[in-house]
């Protein structure tokens, strides 16, 4: 059948029970072209079966489901992995959900440097988390291949969410002079108050001859671009265009940003939004780490989620891949009669959601160590559950 022909005998208002997975849609041809990949075909065929498993449980219609059990159908998505933009984790059944969250060391966010430059023809951006009260001074990594000196004025704003370029209001602006010929950082005094635990961006006008460090990831390598981060152009049209495929341009802001905080693991999400929700341990320091949840009192479980980093955003056809990210060797541990008891242990993992089942523990301690990764120097995990 043509793409895009209304499949009119699905519609068919005597089927009360039917639930379709895949690709079982009617859109134009452009639509079309997006939603007829497999992996949306596949989430919706997971979302079609937790719809289904209501049914089951309720004894009732898929539309009864989206009257009274859609938030019900969206945690449990969430538990399973899926990204529904804007629905974090609400699971009262969560025990994490109320842990205090530690770490034996927290990585900063740095940007990594690039002898490769990305010529401002156009306004250029970069977008990154922020954890501190102020924003004193941000560095540019820019190259003049001018005659003269350059005055390039760089201004900060907000935004909503990591690929969010949308606010047209500069909160704050200063300007700097690059000598003809300099290659190096370029500082900007902002001196500007910020938010902890939002997001902002900063962009530059169009300037022919001068271009800004952009760094492009390897194939295969560990990723080097911060989490949280995404770079962005601005092609006539008024509307910011980001980088896809592991890109960053080369900055340096003071004071230090720590947005990779271990109580990231039970904010609720899964994946950089509106935050990084994400934890990652100092890649100065040596792979092995522990991150430990304590709760408010002892606690009775046998069931622990772990979602680890296989960094989604890069897509690599390599043969037997492993995403160098993804956390390889660890243990998970209880504080039980005065001592850590190993309640489950994993020596080769490569997949990024990993449920751990084991007899049943009252405590008010979990630790999970960390001991080697598939060879990234960091350890990275996106959350942490804890079930009874």
């Amino acid at each position: 059948m043509p793409y895009g022909i209304p499949l009119r005998c699905c519609y068919s208002h005597n089927i009360h029970n039917l639930l379709t997975a895949g690709r079982p849609i009617s859109t134009s041809y452009i639509a079309f072209a997006s939603s007829r990949v497999l992996t949306t075909g596949s989430v919706v065929g997971q979302a079609v079966g937790g719809a289904a498993a209501l049914c089951k449980k309720y004894a009732c219609n898929p539309k009864d489901i989206v009257r009274s059990h859609a938030p019900e159908l969206q945690q449990l998505l969430v538990k399973q992995d899926a990204f529904i933009p804007g629905v974090a984790n609400a699971d009262a059944r969560d025990i994490a959900r109320t842990a205090q969250v530690s770490a034996s060391s927290e990585g900063a966010l740095a940007f990594p440097l690039s002898q490769s430059f990305h010529p401002a023809r156009l306004p250029l951006a970069q977008l990154f988390p922020v954890s501190t009260e102020r924003l004193e001074v941000i560095e540019l990594l820019l190259k003049s291949s001018l005659g003269a000196p350059t005055q390039v004025t760089l201004a900060l704003r907000e935004a909503q969410h990591v690929w969010d370029f949308r606010s047209s209001r500069d909160l704050t602006s200063c300007s700097a002079v690059i000598q003809p010929g300099f290659e190096g950082f370029i500082p900007f005094a902002l001196n500007t108050k910020t938010e902890p635990g939002k997001l902002y961006y900063v962009h530059i006008d169009a300037h022919e001859g001068i271009a800004w460090a952009l760094y492009e990831e390897e194939v295969g390598k560990p990723s080097l671009v911060p989490v949280g981060t995404t770079p962005a152009d601005l092609p006539p049209g008024n509307q910011w265009r980001p980088f896809t495929g592991g890109k960053s341009f080369s900055i340096r802001l003071s004071p230090e940003q720590r947005p990779y905080s271990a109580m990231n693991l039970v904010r609720g999400g899964t994946r950089p939004d509106q935050w990084t929700n994400f934890y990652m341990s100092d890649p100065v320091n040596s792979v092995t780490q522990w991150i430990e949840l304590r709760l408010p009192r002892p606690k009775r479980f046998n069931q622990v989620h772990i979602t680890f980093d296989t960094d989604c955003n890069r897509h690599v056809d390599l043969p037997l891949y492993r995403s160098p990210e993804c956390v390889k060797q660890y243990d998970i541990e209880a504080w039980v009669e005065g001592q850590w008891k190993v309640v489950a242990a994993e020596g080769d993992n490569y997949h990024r959601k990993r449920v751990h089942s084991f007899d049943p523990v009252v405590s008010d301690r979990v630790r999970i160590n960390i001991y080697e990764t598939n060879g990234a120097k960091a350890a990275r995990l996106y959350e942490v559950r804890i079930y009874d």
